[in-house]
């Protein structure tokens, strides 16, 4: 959205809403990346949170005397098995001892919060074959996967291990827990309480497709959103999947702000316009 991040665009549906006589609540769900610190501020301001950029600098941060409340590692650069095996920055029996990783949440894409890391289902078996390496590299590359998990006292099928394309593993191996950052949004804002009161659900995305249908954060609103049996609108900037579609993935209906297939994106009054149609639409 041209001028709003994600928190910006849910205030001004919500100010259409109520505009239409409801009342509201705006609650932001970030999947990691540049909003996720913004939406852990809205539920527990004092909450420190890092976002490393590399391998080396997460180690830093995950293995520190005194680590922040949630690392995202989202937004690590890609590496080598080689690289991951060598992260290590010091005996690991020390840093058991030192570390305070007890009270840190490692953030990870959702989904991938119970990767395995080794064997046929392993992210390193993944990743050779999304890369078309042969199969003999991609065989050495999990023993010596392997090999480094039983340095850190696990094994490589340990869910959560491959989180993170196997940075999973040492935030275990240091005693943190692993979590995707819708999980954590949802969490901090009780979001399932909110949505048990609520009349409709609201959610929205730049681009909703029959492939990602809205992303990870549509999704799980809208699994939400069923298993508390509470309709689920998508006010979205494109709309490219049937009223059929939607409905199988859980949404009532989708609103777009603009049609067919471009590049420009849509202004917060185009979508103040598309809100405030749509909040009329529904009456209590």
């Amino acid at each position: 959205m041209a001028g709003l991040d994600p928190r910006g665009a849910s205030e001004v549906i919500a100010q259409a809403f109520v505009d239409a006589g409801a009342q509201v609540a705006v609650v932001p769900l970030a999947d990691g990346g540049p909003f996720f610190a913004a939406t852990v501020a809205g539920f527990d301001a004092d909450a420190a949170v890092s976002g490393p950029g590399t391998l080396a600098d997460a180690a830093a941060v995950l293995t520190d005397s005194s680590p922040p409340r949630y690392v995202d590692l989202t937004g690590i650069a890609h590496y080598s098995w080689e690289e991951l095996v060598h992260v290590m920055p010091g005996d690991l029996e020390e840093l058991r001892n030192a570390s305070h990783l007890s009270d840190t949440v490692a953030v990870v894409r959702s989904g991938s919060q119970l990767d395995t890391l080794t064997g046929l289902t392993g992210v390193v078996a993944e990743r050779g074959r999304r890369d078309g390496a042969d199969l003999a590299q991609t065989l050495a590359d999990d023993g010596l996967v392997s090999a480094w998990c039983a340095t850190l006292g696990l094994d490589g099928a340990t869910p959560g291990s491959g989180a993170a394309e196997g940075l999973g593993a040492l935030v275990l191996a240091l005693g943190g827990s692993i979590a995707s950052g819708i999980d954590v949004s949802i969490k901090g804002f009780d979001l399932a309480s909110t949505m048990a009161k609520s009349d409709v659900v609201v959610t929205g995305s730049a681009l909703l497709d029959f492939h990602a249908v809205g992303g990870d954060v549509v999704k799980e609103v809208a699994t939400l959103a069923g298993d508390a049996l509470r309709p689920v609108i998508a006010i979205v900037g494109r709309n490219f999947v049937s009223s059929r579609e939607l409905r199988l993935a859980g949404i009532e209906s989708a609103h777009p702000i603009l049609e067919g297939v471009g590049s420009d994106e849509p202004i917060p009054a185009q979508l103040a316009e598309v809100a405030a149609k749509v909040a009329r639409s529904w009456s209590w």
